[in-house]
Formats: structure tokens, sequence, C-alpha cells
């Protein structure tokens, strides 16, 4: 399922609750407490995302450091084994 199915199911779904919710009986607080809800969820989302975003930027760091670490450390290894097989020779 692509992503406009999944906007088209949660529009779907938040319409029928809001056309539900005008048949129920103090309906505007049912709105109200819906909306709400809606918007908590929302923000702790973008939360939980702008978290995972910094640790992920994080996690890129690392590895990048430790990419460099690695190069540094083959190359002294390649200049170790050049200067044994030229003492060899």
């Amino acid at each position: 399922m692509n992503g406009t199915d999944d906007r088209e199911r949660k529009s779907w779904y938040r319409s029928f609750a809001e056309v539900a919710m005008d048949f129920v009986p103090g309906s505007g607080v049912a709105r109200a407490a819906f909306e709400q809800m809606r918007v908590r969820i929302r923000r702790d989302l973008e939360e939980e995302l702008d978290l995972l975003k910094a640790e992920r930027e994080r996690d890129q760091q690392t590895i990048a450091r430790l990419s460099d670490v690695l190069e540094r450390q083959q190359s002294a290894l390649e200049a170790l084994v050049e200067q044994a097989e030229a003492r060899d020779h």
C-alpha cells in the first residue's frame, strides 16, 4: 500500500469519526476531545521524529569518524607491510 492510500484511509477514518460524533449526545465535547487527542498525538509523533532524526545524525557522524579511523589504520598497516617487504628484499 502506498502513501496515498494511507492518507486516503486516514482521511476517510477522520471524516467517519467526525460524522459519527455529530450523532452522539455531547458531540461538541467529543469533537473537541477528539481534536485535542489528535493534536497531542501529532505533537508527540513530531517530537519523536525530531529525536530520531537527531539520533540518526549522531549515528552518521559516528560512522564517518569510524570510517576515518579505519582508513588511517589501513594506511598505517599498508605502510608497515611495505616497510617489512622492503627490509626483506
